[in-house]
């Protein structure tokens, strides 16, 4: 199995994972607030997407949202609320879309590339190569999509994973 068969296969059983914890949510359910602090659904599932178009720029494919669409859904950014969230429905699709553009421009790329430096490295790894950035990135969706089984609960759902 190549890198590439590997990362997809984590990246699509997280794909599995999330929808089935939004899976009977709405955009009101989305929004609701942990307390005391924290993400809601929504700014999580935006978050997903933001890390994803990170990774597609740094591997030279086409983000799924400008920089300016992303700004809310930044590590450190405010707190999502009704007046800045995108509708739900439409962050399930963009994830899609998203999760879709990564696991063909992985598919495309071969050894030599994904050996390639980085352009950055959000851990601070200074010999971070396109590979290991993609391999942190399905930790972080990972982290994230476990975090959406708990906001399901928050919601006042049972969990989806049982």
């Amino acid at each position: 199995m190549t890198m590439q068969n590997t990362l997809a296969a984590q990246l699509g059983f997280a794909k599995s994972v999330l929808h089935a914890n939004v899976e009977g949510l709405g955009h009101e359910d989305s929004l609701t607030p942990l307390e005391p602090g924290g993400n809601n659904l929504n700014w999580v599932v935006g978050h997903l997407i933001s890390a994803y178009d990170n990774l597609l720029s740094a591997l030279g494919g086409e983000p799924v949202w400008s920089a300016e669409q992303g700004a809310p859904y930044k590590r450190g950014s405010d707190p999502v609320t009704a007046e800045n969230a995108v509708a739900f429905d439409r962050l399930l699709s963009d994830f899609g879309t998203a999760h879709d553009r990564v696991l063909a421009r992985l598919a495309a790329m071969s050894a030599e590339e994904l050996a390639a430096p980085a352009p950055g490295s959000p851990t601070g790894n200074p010999n971070e190569t396109l590979g290991s950035l993609a391999a942190v990135t399905v930790l972080h969706q990972a982290y994230h999509v476990g975090q959406t089984g708990l906001l399901r609960r928050v919601c006042g759902r049972a969990g989806a994973i049982r």
